[in-house]
C-alpha cells in the first residue's frame, strides 16, 4: 500500500464522482433562490453539481443593510435608552441597582453602555461583514461535522448549502419583521423582550420580563426559523455528502443547535442573566 492509499478519504471529495456531480447545473442562482422555499432538495442537488454562494451572500448583505437603516428610521428609539434599560434589567435579575454599585463597577457599566450605543449606531455599516463571518463560521462547524460522520464532500459545497439555507430563513424573517414594525413600531421594553426577533417565532415572547434567563434561552432556541434552518442544512448535507441520508446528516446541525442551547443555559445560570 502506498502512502497515498493510506490517507483517510472521509471529508474529502469522492474520487469516483457520481453521475449527478458530472452533470451541468440545471438552475441559475436566481432560480435556486426562488426554488429553495418549495424544492430545497432540488436546489441542493444542483449545488452538488456546481456550488455557488455569491448571489445569496450579496442579497443577504443588501437586506441586512436596508433592514438596519429601516429599523432605525421606523422605530426611532434612542440607542442609549435601550442600552441603559437593558443594563438595568440585568442588574435587577442580580438583585442590584446602579446606586448599589461601587465607583469602579459603575464605571465599567457606563463603558458597556457607551460601547452598546456606538455598536447600535454603526451596525448598518458592519452588518454585511457580520453576515459573511457568520456564514463562514457555520460552514466550518458543519464541515467538521461531516468529517466526524465521514461524509465525503467539499467545503465549497457546504458553504453553498449554508448560504442558501440562511438566505431562505433570513428573507422570511426580514419580511415578517418589517411588516410587524411597520404596523406597530416597538418601544424600548418590546425591543428588549424580542431579543432581536419580532416575528414571534418562538415562545420567549410570551414569558414575563422577570422570567429566569435560562428558561428564556431554551424558549428562544425553540424558534421556528432555527428549526427550519436545521432541517434545510440536514437536507443539504445529505444531497452533497456521498452516500449519506438525511437521517444521518441531521445530527450535524441538530447537534450544534443543542450544544449552543446548552452553553447558553449554563452561561445564563452562572451570570444570573
Amino acid at each position: 500500500m502506498t502512502e497515498k492509499d493510506a490517507l483517510p478519504t472521509y471529508g474529502m471529495p469522492q474520487p469516483e464522482s457520481s453521475s449527478e456531480e458530472n452533470e451541468k447545473p440545471r438552475l441559475s442562482p436566481i432560480q435556486r433562490m426562488g426554488a429553495i422555499f418549495m424544492s430545497p432538495g432540488e436546489v441542493f442537488a444542483d449545488i452538488n453539481r456546481k456550488p455557488d454562494f455569491i448571489a445569496p451572500i450579496l442579497v443577504m448583505a443588501v437586506l441586512s443593510v436596508v433592514f438596519s437603516f429601516f429599523f432605525q428610521w421606523r422605530v426611532n428609539v434612542d440607542p442609549r435608552e435601550i442600552a441603559q434599560r437593558a443594563t438595568e434589567q440585568r442588574l435587577e435579575k442580580q438583585g442590584k441597582r446602579m446606586r448599589d454599585l461601587s465607583d469602579q463597577e459603575r464605571e465599567q457599566v457606563e463603558k458597556g453602555i457607551e460601547f452598546s450605543v456606538k455598536f447600535q449606531k454603526f451596525l448598518p455599516y458592519v452588518a454585511p461583514l457580520f453576515t459573511v463571518i457568520g456564514l463562514l463560521f457555520l460552514a466550518v462547524i458543519y464541515f467538521v461535522g461531516t468529517l466526524l460522520i465521514r461524509g465525503q464532500t467539499t467545503f465549497g459545497k457546504i458553504f453553498s448549502v449554508t448560504t442558501y439555507a440562511s438566505f431562505a430563513t433570513d428573507l422570511v424573517q426580514y419580511i415578517l419583521t418589517g411588516i410587524i414594525i411597520s404596523l406597530r413600531p416597538p418601544d424600548v421594553d418590546a425591543i428588549l423582550r424580542a431579543s432581536g426577533s419580532f416575528a414571534m417565532s418562538n415562545p420567549a415572547g410570551f414569558f414575563p420580563a422577570d422570567t429566569a434567563g435560562w428558561i428564556l434561552v431554551i424558549a428562544r432556541s425553540l424558534d421556528f426559523f432555527k428549526l427550519w434552518f436545521v432541517v434545510l442544512i440536514a437536507i443539504g448535507l445529505a444531497a452533497i455528502c456521498y452516500k449519506k441520508r438525511t437521517s444521518q446528516t441531521v445530527i450535524i446541525p441538530a447537534g450544534w443547535w443543542f450544544l449552543g442551547t446548552a452553553v447558553g443555559v449554563i452561561f445564563a445560570i452562572i451570570t444570573r442573566s
